[in-house]
């Protein structure tokens, strides 16, 4: 384990630069039961992974393979510092060969955190949190079902004067 600063000056931010088999072993746990580390160790982790991947300290299949516990994640935290770094990746590569990967990954993680978080405007504080996030990242991705079913609430609301709910406003108003 290293520790790496990232940026020059007296203040900064340190980053975590494991080996390779501390990295697996992290891998392992979060795709086991992610929940034995807080939500604030989870958000490090990410954050770490992607800023040593971006400083290219790290090899973006770590990355790739840190996040793929992700469709499991209900914490608001994890999952939005999780999904602006994937949005600036979708922006650096929209133009390169990476991108298709790129998209059809979160395509089928962002499918798979849909199906279990859903589009009932229901459930704990925390759910009803996340829940705009991760659809919204799904229509942003591209993800079908997402853009029909965003679709779908806005034509009811336009059509049958139907109430959307507060926390979907921001994903239909995508289509508006």
């Amino acid at each position: 384990m290293k520790w790496i600063k990232l940026n020059a000056g007296q203040k900064g931010y340190y980053r975590v630069l494991y080996d390779n088999n501390n990295w697996d072993q992290l891998i392992i746990q979060l795709r086991t039961n992610h929940t034995v580390f807080t939500p604030n160790d989870r958000m490090g982790l990410i954050s770490d992974a992607f800023a040593l991947c971006h400083g290219n300290l790290l090899d973006c299949s770590v990355t790739m393979n840190l996040t793929s516990y992700l469709p499991k994640e209900i914490n608001w935290g994890p999952m939005v510092v999780a999904l602006k770094h994937f949005e600036k990746w979708r922006k650096i590569l929209k133009y390169t060969e990476c991108y298709l990967l790129l998209t059809e990954y979160m395509k089928t993680m962002l499918t798979k955190s849909v199906s279990f978080i859903g589009w009932l405007d229901n459930g704990t504080d925390e759910t009803r949190l996340i829940r705009p996030q991760i659809l919204l990242a799904s229509v942003l991705w591209e993800q079908p079902e997402s853009i029909n079913k965003a679709k779908m609430i806005l034509e009811s609301h336009l059509f049958n004067a139907s109430v959307i709910s507060p926390n979907l406003r921001e994903v239909t108003s995508f289509f508006y």
